[in-house]
């Protein structure tokens, strides 16, 4: 996100407070705000503000959160288990590289993490 009103770039980290900082903005400062995602929804790093607004990057200040990485997994680990289940109720295709329904929810929090560490991962925020 980039605000010009507050001269400002925030790198989402998923799981680290990111929407709460996003929704405050937002209902601040509605129209002066860009938000950076891909068709996925994917957050974006400062190397690809960089690149896209250059100039914005130069002068603007920049920040994001960090988060326990371990609490961040535990976090990770139950929004998965939620959202698949909601996408599975809705009839909703589950992401590729994602296991199915029935394997999610057998998963426990150590089966995720081997799993995890197994298949190529391509968000490079996790």
């Amino acid at each position: 996100m980039i605000s010009d009103q507050y001269k400002f770039i925030f790198s989402h980290i998923p799981r680290c407070a990111g929407t709460s900082i996003n929704s405050f903005f937002l209902n601040k400062d509605k129209t002066k705000l860009i938000r950076m995602y891909d068709k996925q929804g994917e957050h974006k790093t400062f190397s690809q503000f960089k690149e896209k607004f250059p100039v914005y990057y130069k002068s603007y200040f920049k920040f994001c959160f960090v988060r326990n990485p371990f609490d961040r997994c535990v976090s990770l680990y139950f929004l998965r288990k939620r959202v698949a289940n909601e996408m599975t109720k809705a009839n909703i295709k589950l992401p590729a590289h994602w296991p199915n329904i029935d394997e999610i929810n057998k998963y426990s929090f150590s089966d995720m993490v081997k799993k995890s560490k197994e298949t190529e991962d391509k968000n490079i925020h996790y």
